[in-house]
């Protein structure tokens, strides 16, 4: 779609906004009369072309936007990848993983069953918790967090060991990160969808 091209025009529009939890079917899809952050957040690093006033959604044309500069000794695709990379790093840091991790488990401050899990948002358990605490605190941002999120992190994790451009391309530690997220995740939500006895 873009090769040979020096720029391109993508058009975004509704087809209404979902209800998830709407008892009628008829009312599932509705007019999109609010802001979608959906359609706006695929726009990375650019000023708004699009823009919301008192009388709703009013496009400005020829204002279409220009890429948040970058670095002046970066060019604004290494800018891109940078953070791409930065936002995987901190993805990691959110997961229940590594030496500090094992050092906790070591000294019996935190539930060996957490490890692999990946608390969105960076939360972070207490030390001083029963397993079955850490396992009731943590569910939600750990299993259950906004469309599974957290296994999207896990493919954010495969993307960035496949990506030539990563800083972890083919780094070993993030096949042992993704191993160690879906091993607690067959824990955490077994066959009968809730915790299996460990």
């Amino acid at each position: 779609m873009t090769r040979n091209k020096t720029s391109i025009v993508v058009e975004l529009g509704s087809t209404g906004q979902a209800n998830p939890y709407e008892t009628d079917p008829n009312r599932r899809i509705t007019e999109q009369k609010d802001l979608s952050r959906g359609i706006y957040s695929a726009t990375v690093d650019t000023n708004p072309f699009i823009v919301a006033d008192d009388k709703g959604l009013v496009a400005l044309p020829g204002n279409w936007g220009e890429p948040v500069a970058g670095p002046e000794e970066a060019t604004q695709r290494d800018f891109v990848y940078k953070q791409a990379n930065d936002a995987v790093k901190k993805l990691m840091g959110w997961q229940y993983f590594g030496d500090d991790w094992n050092a906790k488990i070591a000294t019996e401050k935190v539930p060996v069953v957490m490890t692999g899990a990946i608390a969105f948002g960076g939360k972070q358990g207490n030390t001083g918790w029963s397993k079955q605490e850490w396992k009731d605190a943590l569910y939600p941002v750990t299993v259950s967090h906004q469309n599974n999120s957290e296994m999207i992190a896990v493919n954010i994790f495969a993307e960035a060991y496949l990506a030539s451009w990563s800083a972890y391309y083919q780094n070993d530690e993030m096949i042992n990160r993704i191993a160690a997220a879906l091993d607690f995740f067959t824990v955490a939500q077994g066959a009968i969808f809730r915790w299996r006895t460990r």
